[in-house]
């Protein structure tokens, strides 16, 4: 145990979802599995201020970090109108994802 591992999904979720919520979806959509996550929540602060990164940090050092997993697994609170797809940073994810075939 304790062990460091590479991340093989990327998690993309909306940080006003409960926590609990968050890890009870994944916890179903990987029933059965021991899958390798990066849970941005626990690494990157969408909420921290006086950290400015440029757009070409995102642009490079995240979408290669989400190119490098290769998997991406997107927790929807609703089919119909799910709160991922209104929130721009989520946009973002879906277009990171696509940019590098994760």
């Amino acid at each position: 145990g304790g062990a460091v591992l590479t991340a093989e999904w990327f998690v993309s979720h909306a940080w006003k979802y409960l926590f609990l919520d968050v890890v009870s979806a994944l916890s179903r959509h990987f029933e059965g599995s021991d899958p390798v996550v990066w849970f941005d929540i626990l690494s990157v602060s969408q909420h921290e201020t006086n950290v400015e990164r440029p757009y070409e940090w995102w642009n490079s050092a995240f979408l290669n970090a989400v190119g490098l997993m290769g998997r991406v697994v997107m927790v929807l609170d609703s089919w119909s109108d799910p709160l991922t797809l209104r929130r721009a940073w989520c946009i973002f994810e879906v277009f990171a994802c696509e940019s590098t075939c994760s």
